[in-house]
Order: structure tokens, then sequence, then C-alpha cells
């Protein structure tokens, strides 16, 4: 993922999906973690006005999530999460261009950059807009319209090798193409039953859609096949982060 180095994070540097499918592939460290991003956009917040300065003071940041009534997104990204996948909406803390030069040369754009899981975030309480409020020097942040505290993440604790993994988190085994793979075959069963359980709605384009998806299993690479679904279907940016590994060298 060029535009975003986990340098900082003291993780590997993954290659993007389209760097893999061009050079043939890279061997990726089993066992592995999945972790999905969806990647926002933050505001920068300065006025007292706003809804959560009350919560946070001023400057501090937020992002939107979409509303129910135009998406379902955030359901499907909590079931996606609920099948023992790390997934993260990840937005940065930082606003103006030089401070995203700064952050892109120093490798520390993960560090400046906010996480937080859909299962944190929780149910969406109706169809109307919600966001959440964050700033980077102080914690908890805030769900909104209602105010309710949400756990902030850092880069490192996400995408740390050696970090302490969430509880629900499923490892990953076998051979690289195998578990891409399987993993694309999982995210369209998911979508799936999200359908049947009405977690989405239920169309002939959708129909059409996962028939298509189904079909391109064999005829891309492990890794577009994996990076199509997950980013079609979820809105998602898949990775592949080692565990169990110590950053030490003796």
């Amino acid at each position: 993922m060029d535009q975003f180095s986990l340098q900082g994070a003291g993780a590997p540097i993954f290659p993007n999906l389209q760097q893999e499918g061009a050079s043939g592939g890279h061997d990726v460290q089993l066992p592995s973690i999945a972790v999905f991003l969806q990647f926002k956009l933050s505001e920068f917040m300065v006025r007292r006005s706003a809804l959560g300065a009350t919560q946070l003071g001023v400057p501090h940041f937020r992002f939107h999530l979409r509303p129910l009534k135009h998406s379902k997104q955030h359901n499907l990204l909590r079931e996606l999460e609920a099948a023992g996948n790390e997934v993260y909406y990840c937005a940065p803390a930082f606003h103006l261009p030089s401070e995203l030069n700064d952050a892109f040369s120093s490798g520390r754009v993960s560090d400046r950059t906010a996480y937080f899981s859909p299962s944190d975030i929780g149910e969406l309480p109706d169809d109307d807009e919600h966001f959440v409020a964050f700033r980077p020097d102080r914690s908890p942040a805030w769900l909104f319209s209602e105010p309710k505290e949400l756990h902030y993440r850092t880069g490192e604790s996400v995408f740390a090798p050696n970090a302490q993994r969430r509880l629900g988190s499923v490892p990953r085994r076998g051979p690289r193409d195998q578990v891409l793979r399987d993993l694309g075959d999982e995210l369209l069963n998911i979508f799936e039953r999200s359908m049947m359980a009405g977690v989405v709605d239920i169309d002939g384009e959708r129909r059409l859609q996962l028939s298509a998806l189904r079909r391109g299993r064999t005829m891309q690479n492990a890794s577009r096949y994996l990076g199509f679904v997950s980013q079609t279907l979820f809105g998602c940016f898949p990775l592949l982060i080692p565990v169990g590994l110590s950053t030490n060298s003796n």
C-alpha cells in the first residue's frame, strides 16, 4: 500500500495487491491475521459549536459513517469482523498537505492515523447521520449523534507483528495463494449469508455481481481476486499481518 507506509509501526512493509500481481507475488509469512481497512477522510473541527467540542475540546478530528438508509456497509463490516477478521475504519489525524508530506516522508502515516473497529462502534441506532470524533492526544474517542465513548487504536497496536491480537482473530495458515483465495471465498460466503439474514438487500443486481465474482476466482491471481472481492463487496483494503513473530534481532 503505497500511500500507507507501515515502517513507523515496526511492521513489515506489505506490497499492495497491484504490485503483487505485477511482480508474480510475494511470500507472506504465515500464520497471519487478515486485517481489512476502510479508509475515511477526516474533518478538522475548530469551532466550539461543533458537536464533540464538549467532550474533546477544539481542535479535533471527525469522520462520518455511511448512513444505513444509503448503505449497509457498517453492518457488513461488523459481519466481516464477527467471522474472525480484524476490521478497522482508519482516519488521518492530520489535515494539512505539509503534514501529509512530513508523515509520508518519515514513514509515520500509520502512527498518525486513528483506527476504530466496527464492533467497538456497535450497532448504529438509526438510519440518520453518525460520526466518530477523536483527538490523537486524548482518549477516549466519541461516537455521535448520541455521545458514546470509543476505544482509540494506534497503528502500532494494529500492525506490529508481535502486537497482541484481538481475541476473536482467526490465524490463517497454509500456502500463500491458497490462503488468499480461500479468504476471498470466505468473503463471498459472508456476503451471501448477510443477504439471506437481511443485513443487506437481496436483488438481482447483487446476485449477478456475486456470480461474476465467483467466476473471477479462476481468472485472476489470488491477490487480485481477494482485493477485488474485498473492495467490491465491503469497500475494504485487505492485508495479511504475520503473528507470533519477534521484532528483536539476535
